[in-house]
């Protein structure tokens, strides 16, 4: 290991060549990064393939770069792996094995595979100076999670921008907001000072814990599937969902006076209604009574666009007296309807190009 005056320097410098990335790349802090894309952009190849300890791997060869990432691994995941191995392209490395310890926070999956096996015996088995890790993980963070982009996000839900005081389902929904895995956010909220290190001890739970705190007690049928939690402030929000992923509104209602919350509209392109029920709230000191929860779960299907309008209205009413619509943008697997190979757009620039070398 690296002295840690050097690791820290290290970071430093990874911190900073993602400033200088996103400037260049003209990224928006108003929205997520989509890495694979920006990898696409910079003319990497990238690959999805099952592999057994690694979480993904990066590698520069006579001019020619190429990343090539877990497909055992949840979708979140698989995004910040990607922003590591990028900041290895970005910061000049030659070549990286990136395994739990590489990745922060991350869980090793145990999946045998024989693409991995192949690959052990052309490439050297260590992973790399430490110091490289040091910087494409600060990378990573920082390119997905600029202090800007943090601020942004927790002044918009409602949180003390400097001490925010974050459970674990917060957390996990700022994930979602910057597409990075709950482990990875937990640590670059510590690192920008936005929570203190001792409470990342606190906030370490298993994402399919809190994915079933937010579906009701109802655990995920995919459980790499992530699930987005609807409010009734959240209207005109969009949400950036892929297959598999869920849905969850959670809408306050007094039924006694009549006024009950209901889909506007029940045929959907990408979704399906997993359930629709009304729970009562236990709510101390409502002398009237009728305090419930419209609860709406929906479960991504196929890639494609669709809205949900939910109205609350007495139902012998036409006008409602209020809504709320989200736009949900629904992407599916980045390898198409294959389950590992290259990323989608270089299969087709692939099948654009004739064996002579030539396009069509």
């Amino acid at each position: 290991m690296a002295p840690w005056p050097q690791m820290q320097a290290a970071a430093c410098e990874g911190s900073l060549a993602a400033q200088r990335a996103r400037r260049r790349l003209g990224l928006s802090l108003e929205r997520r990064v989509d890495v694979f894309s920006v990898i696409e952009s910079e003319g990497i190849w990238l690959m999805f393939q099952p592999l057994r300890n690694l979480f993904g791997f990066y590698r520069r060869l006579s001019g020619v770069a190429g990343i090539v990432i877990n497909a055992n691994h949840p979708p979140s995941l698989q995004r910040y792996t990607a922003a590591h191995e990028y900041g290895h392209h970005v910061l000049g490395h030659g070549f990286s094995l990136d395994e739990i310890r590489n990745i922060d926070g991350a869980r090793g999956i145990n999946e045998t595979c024989e693409f991995e096996e192949a690959l052990a015996v052309r490439l050297p088995a260590e992973g790399g100076d430490p110091r490289h890790e040091a910087a494409a993980q600060a990378f990573a963070g920082h390119f997905l999670m600029p202090i800007q982009v943090v601020n942004r996000v927790l002044l918009a839900r409602g949180f003390d921008r400097d001490h925010p005081q974050l459970s674990p389902v917060d957390v996990y929904e700022l994930s979602l907001e910057f597409g990075t895995s709950y482990q990875a956010t937990v640590t670059q909220l510590a690192v920008l000072e936005k929570i203190n290190w001792a409470e990342t001890h606190k906030l370490r739970l298993p994402p399919i814990e809190i994915t079933t705190i937010l579906a009701a007690g109802r655990r995920p049928q995919d459980t790499r599937a992530d699930v987005w939690l609807v409010r009734e402030t959240d209207t005109e929000r969009d949400l950036p969902v892929r297959v598999s992923d869920e849905i969850v509104l959670r809408l306050p209602e007094r039924s006694s006076n009549g006024y009950v919350w209901t889909l506007h509209r029940i045929q959907f392109s990408s979704l399906e209604v997993v359930e629709e029920v009304t729970e009562a709230v236990d709510d101390e000191g409502d002398r009237h009574g009728g305090s419930t929860v419209r609860r709406v779960h929906l479960r991504a299907i196929s890639p494609g666009v669709d809205d949900i309008a939910v109205v609350l209205r007495r139902p012998w009413e036409d006008k409602p007296l209020r809504q709320v619509v989200v736009h949900v943008h629904v992407a599916g697997g980045p390898t198409g309807d294959a389950a590992s190979g290259l990323i989608w757009s270089q299969q087709l620039q692939r099948a654009l190009v004739c064996p002579c070398g030539r396009r069509h």
